[in-house]
């Protein structure tokens, strides 16, 4: 089984705090892991560099063995959602859509609808990034639009869009998410495009 309390501090990110014993100072440790919750047949792996990403995308598509082949086998369950994710934000999202029971293929195609609607309108680049976060007045959450970074706006996910998207590409998603382990924007894009 797992851990519940350190599910809980992978969340809050008390478990990539390091406390100095001497001065008590903060620092916040960003390495890569592996993050798994069997129960929920979870894995991701969260990369903090170019080379540790393509490592592990390596692994999670078979093209290399070594000594995380017993994993991969694992994870080969029809059923398991394995992904790979770059970046903190982009791993905190996969959990936060996870634990909310969210599908984050349909998830990213919204966002993918958002992005496209928002910049045709738009005479300028007002963001280079949509990312999903809880909202506690928005059953289906909200987008921050993220500028180098920084919080640029922010708009409602609408539930319909959200039903919509299963409606119009569940199979297609389905299909696309039995052999995927990055589920993004490009991922994305492809699902859009080929439907």
């Amino acid at each position: 089984g797992s851990d519940p309390d350190l599910a809980d501090g992978v969340r809050s990110g008390e478990t990539f705090k390091f406390v100095c014993p001497s001065c008590e100072s903060s620092y916040d440790m960003n390495y890569p892991f592996a993050y798994h919750e069997p129960e929920n047949r979870l894995f991701i792996i969260y990369a903090n560099n170019s080379d540790d990403y393509e490592n592990a995308r390596h692994i999670l598509s078979g093209e290399e063995r070594s000594e995380l082949e017993v994993i991969n086998e694992i994870l080969s369950t029809r059923g398991y959602k394995k992904r790979l994710v770059f970046g903190r934000e982009e791993f905190y999202e996969k959990l936060l859509l996870f634990d909310r029971g969210l599908d984050d293929g349909v998830m990213e195609i919204v966002k993918l609808i958002y992005g496209d609607k928002l910049a045709s309108t738009q005479k300028e680049d007002l963001f280079d990034a949509i990312r999903y976060f809880k909202d506690d007045e928005n059953e289906k959450g909200v987008f921050y639009l993220m500028k180098e970074g920084q919080r640029a706006g922010k708009v409602n996910v609408d539930e319909k869009v959200y039903d919509w998207v299963i409606s119009n590409y569940f199979d297609k998603i389905i299909g696309a998410l039995d052999n995927a382990f990055i589920v993004n924007f490009f991922w994305a894009r492809k699902v859009v495009t080929e439907a």
